[in-house]
């Protein structure tokens, strides 16, 4: 399943309407960016090697009454990540630079490595919550929450982004700026 392997047995009750499906999903090295490509989200915003499992359960004859029904739980992580047409460190270092007066001289790349990025959702009739996202970039930690509405594909997310010190960071900032949260 796009170079991964995906693993789930399940059950389907057919005894009753609507239908009631069971699903426990175990997914590991599977290709993000690919995935989203063949949902028709081109160009992928995520890039990466996505794995998580759970447990999921829903009721209904079609794929919108499945969605709208879904419930369940899953535990995801994102190996090799990267977010492409952003690059945070960029954005967040230039912010740094001018609240100090400064301006920053190196070149950036495109797009944002992730060295960590990760979420447990409980999902409630087709709304998947997290409370605990954590993403961390060379320098920088980001947590947050929010929501994805599975039916509508929009989501809700507020995340804070602190600057931290580390080998590879992407830039120096003050000290005092380290203990300010970022909104994102």
């Amino acid at each position: 399943f796009h170079e991964g392997p995906l693993s789930a047995t399940g059950s389907l009750d057919a005894r009753e309407t609507p239908l009631r499906w069971q699903l426990p999903p175990n997914i590991s090295a599977v290709r993000l960016g690919d995935l989203l490509e063949s949902l028709g989200d081109e160009p992928a915003p995520v890039q990466g090697l996505l794995e998580g499992n759970g447990e999921l359960e829903s009721q209904g004859n079609s794929l919108a009454e499945l969605k709208r029904a879904l419930n369940g739980h899953l535990e995801t992580r994102l190996a090799e990540g990267q977010l492409t047409g952003t690059n945070i460190s960029r954005q967040l270092c230039t912010t740094a630079a001018r609240l100090e007066g400064k301006e920053t001289s190196r070149e950036w790349q495109e797009g944002t490595r992730l060295q960590r990025a990760e979420a447990s959702f409980r999902i409630r009739d087709g709304v998947a919550e997290s409370d605990d996202l954590t993403v961390t970039i060379p320098g920088i930690a980001l947590d947050g929450q929010g929501q994805l509405d599975v039916a509508s594909e929009r989501f809700d997310l507020k995340a804070d982004a602190h600057f931290t010190v580390t080998v590879d960071a992407a830039c120096e900032v003050n000290p005092r700026l380290k203990q300010v949260p970022f909104p994102v």
